[in-house]
């Protein structure tokens, strides 16, 4: 049944992002709603989200629903992904009505508490850019969430209309899943510590929801501990209200001991049930690798995706997995601890990540958008080819004569495996630590060979097959040996809702029988859509 995750700020939808791409590779629940909370909804991280989102969902309606990738139904309000707790410009004097304070003889003690608790630019920052790493701007404006889902609840108690209204509509799949869904409704929290959004969102978006929502809902929740840092503004005011990465783990401790003394030690009071701390102990990059470029907020913050937000997304689909577990008569909550560590400080291998089944999927379906990429969508997309395609065995074998590949759809589904082969590439990419799972010099080939147009054969027959960084291929070749096994699939019963759709579920099928064949991987048997 449906599942629902939050995400709070920038990191939050990188995380969520991350998610995607795990719920693309099969790894998703049946249904997930997604909603983003920032102030700053033109954050440049929320763009892409929505952008990585709408390619999912376009790959899945060619697909159909019945294969194991993009199997995964994501939704969303239609009317806008992300919700903003702050107005149009609006500013914290606004938001506390600091003139009328100050005017007031008798109120003029509350608008010295603002004087003493906020500076003069601090509070006379506009909001809608986000809070600039300062988690006290945000507290009092993430509190409106309250009577935002408390209204949304209470609607939800009188018309079943969604419509619009995203806290409704999240409402309204939490329903659904307590009354009638199998495992329980679940939700799940997405956010940074040490920044402002995630930091003043997080734990006031878990208590409001736990409040709202009753002791039935299992929540869990990611908190982001620092993992990465950014460049330093090479001037800069001393009034200037801004984040500074050398701040970030004196702030996750005052954060983490903050919720130690309101939780209690033993967490019973705490509103999640599962509380995830990942997080890294060196923040820069390594040498030679991008850097992070210092943004304030909207588009130009874009944040270079990295591996730990693909730890939190394998949190989420841990807590997905995990009963509520809640003694209802002592009215606590039984813990499940667990901790995971990495073997070596500067080395991480497959078996330091906690999802067993991670590296089988995620290599064949990197197979898989390696070769659509590269050989299979340039191929068919030669109108020269797309005249000759009855001369394929694959294609007399389960297509008919008058199937006809849709070049805009083709596109589509060519887009997603773009961003998700850009989003590996980000990931091993991100951190001084080494990640030893995908070949690392092959993702860098085939990144800089579609920077000046689309490839064609952009990686060699040898690299294809050598994608994992800690196994060589066993095959003698790549391409030829995949174009072997889709030529050599037994016709079976396909209905997906397009041509392109049966060509990618066929190339699935064929690359992951080449895996188990180049890399070793345990044969699949279960047969037909897998």
């Amino acid at each position: 049944m449906a599942k629902c995750a939050l995400a709070i700020g920038g990191t939050g939808a990188r995380c969520l992002e991350a998610l995607v791409h795990l719920c693309a590779i099969g790894m998703g629940p049946e249904e997930l709603f997604v909603l983003v909370l920032d102030p700053d909804e033109s954050n440049g991280n929320i763009g892409i989200l929505r952008d990585v989102i709408t390619k999912y969902q376009d790959c899945r309606e060619r697909l159909g629903s019945g294969a194991t990738i993009f199997k995964t139904k994501i939704e969303y309000c239609t009317e806008k992904l992300s919700w903003s707790p702050a107005k149009p410009r609006e500013r914290l004097i606004d938001c506390f009505d600091y003139p009328t304070l100050k005017a007031r003889p008798q109120e003029k003690i509350l608008a010295d508490i603002c004087d003493l608790l906020y500076t003069n630019s601090e509070l006379k920052l506009e909001m809608d850019k986000g809070f600039w790493g300062h988690a006290t701007i945000g507290a009092p404006i993430m509190a409106r969430l309250k009577k935002e889902f408390k209204e949304a609840n209470e609607a939800h108690s009188h018309a079943n209309n969604s419509v619009g209204n995203p806290w409704r509509m999240m409402r309204n799949k939490i329903e659904e899943d307590l009354h009638g869904g199998v495992g329980g409704a679940h939700l799940f929290l997405f956010g940074s510590i040490f920044g402002a959004t995630g930091a003043s969102g997080l734990p006031a978006a878990g208590k409001i929801l736990r409040d709202v929502l009753g002791k039935e809902v299992h929540i869990g929740g990611a908190f982001l501990l620092p993992y990465f840092g950014f460049a330093k503004q090479e001037s800069r005011n001393v009034s200037d209200v801004i984040s500074l990465s050398e701040d970030f783990f004196h702030k996750t401790k005052i954060a983490l001991q903050y919720y130690s003394d309101i939780w209690g030690l033993e967490s019973q009071g705490s509103p999640f049930d599962n509380v995830y701390l990942i997080g890294e102990t060196e923040l820069g990059m390594r040498q030679g690798d991008e850097q992070r470029p210092y943004a304030g907020g909207g588009p130009e913050q874009n944040n270079y995706a990295h591996y730990i937000e693909l730890m939190a997304a394998l949190a989420a689909i841990d807590s997905f997995h995990t009963e509520r577990n809640f003694n209802a008569e002592q009215g606590s909550k039984i813990i499940r601890e667990c901790t995971i560590a990495r073997n070596a400080n500067s080395v991480i291998e497959w078996s330091d990540l906690p999802e067993s089944g991670l590296r089988e999927r995620l290599v064949i379906f990197t197979t898989l958008a390696f070769a659509f990429r590269n050989f299979y969508h340039p191929l068919i997309m030669k109108e020269y080819i797309n005249r000759s395609l009855r001369l394929f065995p694959w294609y007399v074998d389960h297509f008919d004569r008058k199937e006809i590949f849709d070049p805009n759809k083709m596109n589509a589904v060519n887009g997603y495996f773009k961003d998700f082969l850009e989003w590996l590439y980000r990931i091993h990419h991100s951190a001084q630590v080494d990640l030893r799972l995908l070949n690392r010099n092959i993702l860098r080939k085939s990144r800089e060979s579609t920077e000046n147009g689309e490839p064609y054969k952009s990686l060699a027959d040898y690299e294809f097959k050598d994608l994992l960084s800690d196994t060589k291929g066993a095959c003698s070749h790549g391409y030829d040996i995949l174009w072997q096994e889709l030529c050599g699939l037994e016709k079976i019963k396909i209905e997906p809702y397009s041509c392109e759709g049966k060509l990618l579920y066929l190339l699935y099928l064929a690359s992951q029988r080449f895996c188990n064949q180049n890399y070793q991987f345990v044969q699949n048997t279960t047969g037909g859509q897998t």
